[in-house]
């Protein structure tokens, strides 16, 4: 594990509700601050798999994809929602309000507009009532009326607009997953065939700081609260869905994740060369042989996972066969 303040200062960076001067830089300087010594991505045995050992690529995974049915995923607060929707209600009228009517002052009609509007902010009401005094006669019934049936409709369709808000960020993100550990026995079993597999070891350290590599890639921000954009009104769509493909419930946090993220449709991404690959206690000799074949051409050293004996861990060692 590394130093949680250090990563505390980058999510401070990463996760601002508004861009400073210089974040790109601040952001990619407490990033090489956290980047650990090496990486790791757990593989199981696919088709991919010989051209990400011989080719140094990475295939990506759009993130409805992910077995996080949260992954990349977003909400939008109801209430906040709910009084943008009564904002938008007074832009309606706002060239069709209302007359004052002789028995009532100015006041006593601005006050009864505070009481169905009191969750909008005054300088908002101001701005938007403005010129709209002395328009075409509308009773503020007429007003309350439709504000009942904008609030219905959204009640009704809220879920939908959320869902479809998380479809376009899960489908936009594509995804290279790494960890900062290589024993882990829950990844070995999720993401590596039950053992069955590899892990590939990577030293992204040696990169340029200006290297696509390490401008893509970022920790895992764990959490309990779901990703809100109305948090974020300041930053743009692109940077919503990275933030909300890096944010994650907390129950995964044992994973230690670090993402590649990038916004383009494309299946191979250019990596390093791997400095390590390991070998899951169950893998088949067949694998095992032909890895170790493409690993001895290429100069990649192997290691080899094995079950301690004495306790609930798994040991690393050099060993190619």
């Amino acid at each position: 594990m590394y130093d949680t303040t250090s990563k505390d200062k980058y999510f401070e960076i990463l996760f601002s509700q508004e861009e400073k001067e210089n974040h790109l830089a601040l952001l990619t300087l407490a990033k090489l601050d956290i980047l650990p010594p090496k990486l790791y991505r757990y593989r199981p045995i696919t088709e991919h798999l010989a051209d990400t050992l011989k080719n140094d690529t990475a295939f990506l995974c759009p993130a409805y994809n992910l077995n996080d049915p949260y992954d990349a995923g977003l909400t939008v607060d109801y209430e906040t929602h709910l009084n943008r929707i009564k904002e938008k209600v007074l832009l309606d009228f706002r060239t069709s309000f209302f007359h004052i009517f002789p028995n009532r002052s100015f006041e006593d009609v601005f006050n009864e507009i505070k009481t169905i509007f009191k969750d909008v902010p005054l300088k908002h009401l101001g701005r938007l009532l403005g010129n709209s005094l002395n328009q075409d006669e509308i009773i503020i019934q007429d007003l309350i009326s439709k504000i009942e049936y904008m609030t219905e409709q959204t009640t009704d369709t809220y879920e939908d607009y959320v869902k479809s808000l998380s479809e376009l960020s899960q489908s936009t993100a594509y995804l290279a997953c790494f960890t900062e550990t290589h024993d882990n026995t829950l990844m070995w079993s999720h993401y590596a065939q039950n053992h069955e597999g590899i892990c590939i070891e990577y030293d992204f350290s040696r990169l340029e700081y200006t290297s696509r590599t390490i401008q893509t890639l970022s920790p895992v921000k764990y959490t309990n609260k779901l990703f809100d954009i109305n948090d974020y009104s300041n930053r743009t769509p692109i940077d919503k869905i990275q933030l909300a493909a890096l944010s994650k419930f907390d129950c995964w946090e044992y994973e230690n994740e670090w993402r590649l993220i990038s916004f383009i449709e494309e299946q191979r991404f250019q990596l390093i060369k791997p400095t390590a690959v390991i070998f899951g206690t169950k893998i088949s000799k067949e694998n095992k042989e032909s890895i170790s074949k493409i690993c001895e051409e290429r100069g990649i050293p192997t290691k080899q996972a094995e079950l301690s004996r004495a306790e609930y861990k798994l040991h690393i060692k050099y060993k190619s066969r």
